[in-house]
């Protein structure tokens, strides 16, 4: 998607799920996709995802974490009975 803003940072950080960065210089991405306010951000491809690594959106857009411990962990319901000690 072609972007006519003025900043495409600014334009992409409407929306929120997902974001991706494409060009040649790897650092100069990176440093692009720090500023995208979404939940994931990929450099060169789009929409890739490992069941080990988290996947979540951010501001309206998704509930929750999907993949790796923190999917997990949004799953858990820990139960903690304190018993003391006899004595």
């Amino acid at each position: 998607m072609l972007f006519a803003a003025a900043d495409p940072v600014e334009a992409a950080n409407d929306t929120g799920l997902g974001g991706s960065v494409w060009g040649t210089d790897l650092d100069r991405a990176e440093a692009v996709a720090g500023r995208l306010e979404c939940g994931t951000a990929w450099i060169n491809h789009h929409a890739e995802t490992s069941l080990a690594q988290p996947f979540a959106g951010s501001k309206d857009s998704g509930v929750g974490v999907a993949g790796g411990p923190w999917g997990l962990y949004g799953n858990l319901s820990p139960f903690i009975v304190h018993r003391p000690a006899e004595g």
